[in-house]
């Protein structure tokens, strides 16, 4: 969720956020461990928005100035797109969607070329936060024109305008401050749900903009009418779950709801930081928060029994992302940008461990880390193979002393799909799956 000024977090937040919370029940993150790597950039405002693209091979970072674009296995910096846009990956991932710089056109860009290859009808001012309908059928997204905030819907077979709303004018509203934010569609595309701020002029003090009041609430339109259907009075950020199980709304805490009663499902209490973020799982069993206070740091929780599971001392966030496949937690914390291992349960699911052996990242985008305690001194063959046993590629074969062992191993010249690691002698014979997504 985009933030008008982002407050720089100094990365030495990372050791002194261990510290707090002595005493609690809560189950830390381990930094060495959790962290699969961190990146320094060049952006000293941070990020907005994280996206991870369809198959979690990479992720788009908004910024204010740029999205940059990079490589989840490594974090490698693949290009720079030059304009504060967010990004909305479509056909499967093998596009996306961004505005220009220039505010002026929605351009769609190939994710193999990194080149534009399209664009959508825009007639006004196109804003910076869009959303795709579950569906891919519409794109839905703010919109300026002629001063008034809005929200306009395309039908993305013909990339054309579909529909557009506009706040209408009333007496006393100041319409360079009053805003539409997070237009959202509902699962079965018949519901639209925003953030809706206006804000008035005190007639009083005419002239004065020191003078004002401002009303928000979230409010549900009709898709084919556009008329209003409900509103909720909630002065909030809100999210969806993927298929709409859940909706979270950010008031004095977190609360979750069922989608389709409204009835409140759970309460998150987070102390009284600031939201910077609220993400559901894939699965729709967990929600993920982070708040821009380093001592309240990123939280995972369980939405079955509405209880925290695990907690990520790094720090204070700006914004997070959690990949498709459950495997990790992006984190933005000023010009850093972390890649944490996914924790549901406390458990991790991309670091499948078995009596001391692990492989992670798993399902991986690239290179992955092998781990494991060699019992005795002693011939070992370490390899890959396909899921018939069929040696694919070897990794170590020869005398292996003794101890824990740690291979980084890369998946140059192997396809997507499933895989076993072997280690192999005379005292064990342990398989491992793998799955490499590129």
């Amino acid at each position: 969720m985009k933030k008008s000024k982002i407050k720089i977090t100094s990365f030495l937040m990372l050791v002194l956020s261990i510290s707090m919370f002595c005493g609690t029940e809560r189950v830390y993150a381990d930094l060495k461990n959790d962290t699969i790597w961190t990146k320094t950039t060049d952006q000293a405002n941070g990020f907005w928005k994280l996206q991870f693209s369809d198959n979690d091979s990479i992720f788009a970072a908004s910024g204010y100035n740029d999205v940059i674009f990079y490589e989840t296995a490594t974090g490698k910096e693949i290009i720079r797109i030059p304009g504060e846009s967010d990004v909305v990956f479509i056909n499967n991932g093998k596009q996306f969607i961004k505005t220009n710089k220039e505010k002026t056109k929605l351009e769609i860009w190939d994710i193999k070329t990194f080149t534009e290859i399209d664009t959508i009808e825009c007639n006004g001012k196109p804003g910076d936060t869009h959303t795709l309908s579950n569906d891919g059928r519409f794109l839905i997204g703010t919109v300026m024109i002629d001063g008034y905030s809005g929200f306009r819907v395309w039908d993305m077979i013909t990339k054309k305008i579909f529909k557009t709303y506009l706040l209408q004018p009333e007496p006393n509203l100041l319409k360079e401050l009053s805003e539409i934010s997070i237009p959202l569609i509902s699962c079965n595309n018949n519901e639209i749900w925003l953030i809706e701020l206006k804000v008035y002029q005190d007639p009083d003090h005419p002239g004065s903009s020191k003078f004002y009041h401002s009303k928000s609430n979230i409010l549900i339109y009709d898709f084919e009418t556009l008329n209003t259907i409900d509103t909720l009075d909630y002065k909030a950020h809100i999210v969806f779950s993927k298929n709409c199980k859940y909706y979270a709304v950010k008031k004095s805490n977190v609360e979750v709801f069922d989608f389709n009663t409204k009835q409140l499902h759970h309460s998150f209490d987070l102390n009284g930081p600031s939201l910077t973020g609220m993400k559901f799982s894939s699965d729709e069993k967990y929600l993920v928060t982070s708040s821009d206070n380093s001592g309240d740091g990123m939280k995972i929780w369980d939405l079955e029994n509405g209880k925290e599971v695990y907690f990520y001392t790094a720090g204070a966030s700006d914004c997070i992302a959690l990949s498709n496949n459950k495997s990790f937690v992006l984190q933005s914390i000023g010009w850093y940008i972390l890649l944490n291992k996914a924790k549901y349960q406390n458990t991790s699911i991309n670091e499948p461990s078995n009596n001391g052996y692990t492989l992670y990242p798993n399902p991986t985008t690239g290179n992955y880390t092998l781990q494991f305690e060699q019992l005795v001194t002693e011939e070992t063959r370490i390899q890959i193979t396909d899921l018939n046993g069929v040696l694919i590629k070897p990794i170590y074969n020869g005398i292996l002393e003794q101890g824990n062992k740690t291979y980084e191993i890369n998946t140059n010249g192997l396809s997507n799909g499933t895989y076993y690691v072997q280690i192999l002698s005379s005292h064990q014979n342990k398989l491992l799956k793998l799955i490499i997504l590129k």
